[in-house]
């Protein structure tokens, strides 16, 4: 076994570390939306931060930061396990993917939140409608383009891997099933209203079992390296 098989069996051993680690923080958000559903106003996250700063976090998925930080490392993975059959479209499912990601860091304003409750606690009435106005201002960028171009791009980027995963003999079909039932759902951004809610939650069904196959086709791969 060479460097490079050694190299890519470490990226794959993390990769599916990190993909048990996702699937745990994915399950852990679900939970905190039901038991505790975000405000629906700046107004709500400003006194929710200043109730508790820990609360005011996890209600502006402060996990799914975490989260995808994981994933990139994931999807690179995938892209690395993909490359012996489809070189260039598994690099640009790779780029695809992780533009997404950094759109969603780009589109979330949880620490700008943060920093605002603390001013707000303590300003004037008319200093306080002037950050009220501001963190709206914030809550609709928080589902506005960045947001929905994080979707839309790893929708993107997980029909590429699955298409990819089509032309691998080696893998069951059903992996690519997963990974297009989920890129489908996943089209529908949650901040489409309920709709978008619902295909979002429903998206974290056949991703989660995709993930899980990935994982398998991983080991797989690696004691095949180490033969």
């Amino acid at each position: 076994m060479n460097i490079d098989s050694k190299q890519i069996s470490h990226l794959f051993s993390v990769a599916r570390y990190m993909i048990f680690s996702m699937i745990g923080i994915i399950l852990l958000q679900v939970a905190v939306y039901l038991l505790m559903p975000p405000p629906d106003s700046a107004v709500g996250f400003f006194e929710l931060f200043q109730e508790s700063t820990f609360k005011g976090l996890l209600s502006l998925d402060f996990l799914y930061l975490i989260n995808n930080a994981l994933l990139i490392i994931i999807y690179l993975a995938f892209s690395v396990f993909m490359m012996k059959r489809k070189p260039l479209l598994a690099i640009i499912a790779f780029i695809i993917s992780a533009i997404g990601i950094a759109c969603y860091y780009a589109s979330n304003p949880i620490f700008e939140f943060y920093f605002i409750s603390k001013t707000y606690a303590t300003a004037t009435p008319l200093e306080q409608q002037m950050w009220i106005t501001v963190g709206e201002g914030l809550l609709v960028q928080y589902i506005g383009t960045a947001f929905i171009s994080y979707y839309m791009f790893n929708a993107i980027g997980l029909f590429l891997y699955a298409i990819i995963l089509l032309f691998m003999k080696e893998v069951p079909r059903r992996v690519a099933v997963f990974g297009f039932m989920s890129a489908i759902f996943m089209s529908v951004p949650s901040s489409f209203g309920t709709l978008g809610l619902i295909f979002a939650l429903l998206s974290l069904i056949p991703w989660i079992i995709f993930c899980l196959m990935m994982e398998k086709e991983l080991r797989i791969e690696q004691t095949i390296m180490m033969q």
